[in-house]
């Protein structure tokens, strides 16, 4: 059986039941409602016509890097450290170098130690002196 018969199939015994059900039921009842959306894929002419359609389709969004999603996280990372956390890394940075923090930060491999140290120079451990 294709996709579309058994699509016609659902909706028959749908519509069948209800009808059962609204027949069975006394006549004080309120009047149930099923409502569905039954999606049928399209079939390999659909999608060879769609292929060729010339409109222009919308552009896809991009999916975010993994560099990306660090930039975004790692606010929330930071405070999750806590105080003590904050003040290590902070500290091993300092003596350490960017490399230290880099793997203590578990930064993905796509953002260079120089934009970590950058990050905690700048805004970071600006409240841990050193």
């Amino acid at each position: 059986m294709n996709h579309r018969t058994l699509a016609a199939l659902a909706l028959a015994s749908l519509v069948a039941l209800s009808g059962a059900c609204s027949s069975a039921a006394d006549t004080e009842a309120p009047d149930l409602w099923v409502a569905t959306e039954v999606t049928v894929p399209p079939t390999a002419q659909e999608r060879i016509d769609a292929a060729k359609d010339p409109r222009p389709r919308p552009p896809r969004a991009s999916q975010p890097t993994s560099a990306d999603l660090w930039r975004s996280t790692l606010d929330a990372q930071w405070f999750d450290l806590g105080v003590e956390g904050q003040a290590e890394i902070c500290d091993s940075w300092r003596t350490l170098g960017n490399a230290e923090a880099h793997t203590l930060l578990l930064v993905p491999d796509t953002i260079s130690a120089y934009e970590v140290g950058e990050k905690l120079e700048g805004e970071l451990c600006l409240d841990y002196p050193g």
